[in-house]
């Protein structure tokens, strides 16, 4: 099993030189079909909002290791990923379709998650807080929400 660190290094030396080489070139193009629109960011783009998610994932957990998300598919999921990568955190993903109440609730205390990103502050999302006191959400409705958030983050 490769050593993580050496898979961090290795995920963002080629992120970083691509950024370099070819820093317009679309590292990732997304489709969202429910609200017909497509997201694209170039390498330069997903290098920087990757450090800037890091930074903000080290400021908003402090000493603590996981936060959790609870999205269908969307860009938000892959920086918030290389973020926690880059910050020496860990993601738990929760399933938005498939997961119970009871079920998301488990998989936050099992893991002392006291972070959770979402797209949206729902009734099920309230309950979690109730059933969780600690428990802080931010939500990231979209990929703008999210440049919002790590807006005064650094790049680095």
């Amino acid at each position: 099993m490769a050593n993580p660190r050496t898979l961090e290094k290795s995920v963002f030396s080629m992120l970083e030189h691509f950024a370099q080489i070819q820093p317009e070139k679309e590292a990732l193009v997304f489709e969202d079909l429910d609200q017909n629109q497509t997201a694209v960011i170039s390498y330069r783009e997903l290098f920087k909002l990757a450090q800037k998610a890091a930074n903000f994932l080290k400021d908003q957990l402090g000493n603590q290791t996981t936060f959790a998300y609870a999205f269908s598919n969307c860009p938000q999921i892959l920086i918030l990923n290389l973020g926690a990568i880059l910050a020496g955190k860990t993601f738990v993903p929760l399933e938005v379709r498939r997961d119970s109440l009871e079920q998301k609730a488990y998989k936050l205390k099992l893991t002392d998650s006291k972070l959770l990103f979402a797209p949206a502050k729902t009734a099920e999302e309230e309950k979690l807080q109730k059933l969780i006191s600690d428990l802080k959400i931010i939500t990231l409705p979209n990929l703008t929400g999210l440049k919002k958030q790590l807006g005064s983050y650094p790049a680095k």
